[in-house]
């Protein structure tokens, strides 16, 4: 990261956000923080919908994403360039039903950086979780050969919303001196999105899949698109899946004037690894 302004000391931002108290502590208090929350959004989703998915599949989907981070980030009148790589983890899970997929997931990551010009001294960490949950239902299959297993692909839309939560913790050093400040923020973007699936071969399967979100094309407003292979062993590994792929999250977010604005202008992407347990 480079912060523009030289004048280090003017980082330093008093205004916090409505999730200050969620947001404080360490990393690992702020990664099971988020875990409890989301898990409370899959109960949320179970319970609501468990009369009409009464007999379901049920998948869950532990990814690791080689996050490459790149972009801007501007608090008050300061601005930081952003350009690291950091792995990240993701939690996905769905729930389908004949037509009907419901599914949400939660990523988090953490990224630091230290500045250094005598006499000053900075160190800038960065947190944020990134939680989307949507419903999607298959409208159309287009078969175009005589198995029913392969050569078939399905169009799925789907709708829902991406709730980011983001944390900034800068601590500021002179002459022995130390000065703390941590700015929170947090949104929440509908999104639209299309899902598609190919079985190409037996045990193979090729995904891919795109949305929108936002609420203007100004201030708020972001896409995502991922590709995946699949490989499902159903002879030897009937519950088990694995992926490989590549994903894209980018997100455009400013708030707030003067002292309180705030700008979020970050692309979020790399490839990806995952296994799927499905029951």
């Amino acid at each position: 990261m480079e912060i523009i302004d030289t004048n280090i000391t003017l980082i330093i931002v008093s205004h916090l956000s409505l999730n200050r108290e969620f947001m404080q502590g360490t990393s690992k208090q702020w990664m099971v923080k988020i875990m409890i929350r989301f898990s409370r959004y899959v109960i949320f989703y179970l319970v609501l919908t468990g009369p009409l998915f009464a007999t379901t599949t049920f998948k869950i989907n532990p990814f690791y994403w080689n996050l490459n981070m790149s972009g801007r980030v501007q608090v008050s009148y300061k601005k930081v360039h952003v350009d690291q790589n950091k792995p990240a983890g993701i939690l996905a899970i769905a729930i389908t039903k004949d037509k009907f997929n419901l599914f949400a997931d939660a990523i988090y990551s953490r990224v630091s950086n230290n500045y250094s010009r005598p006499p000053y001294s900075a160190t800038i960490v960065n947190k944020f979780g990134i939680f989307t949950g949507a419903l999607g239902y298959e409208v159309y299959r287009w078969q175009f050969s005589d198995s029913p297993d392969i050569n078939l692909i399905r169009f799925e839309p789907y709708f829902g919303a991406r709730y980011t939560l983001k944390n900034t913790d800068v601590t500021v050093r002179v002459l022995g001196m130390e000065a703390s400040m941590s700015h929170h923020q947090n949104w929440t973007d509908p999104i639209l999105g299309l899902n598609l699936s190919y079985p190409f071969v037996k045990d193979w399967r090729l995904m891919w899949g795109g949305d929108i979100g936002g609420t203007n094309t100004t201030s708020d407003y972001s896409y995502q698109t991922y590709a995946l292979i699949e490989y499902h062993p159903h002879r030897f590994l009937t519950h088990f899946s694995l992926y490989a792929g590549y994903k894209i999250l980018d997100q455009h977010y400013i708030h707030g004037h003067d002292e309180k604005h705030f700008d979020w202008n970050v692309k979020l992407s790399g490839p990806l690894v995952g296994i799927a347990v499905s029951f």
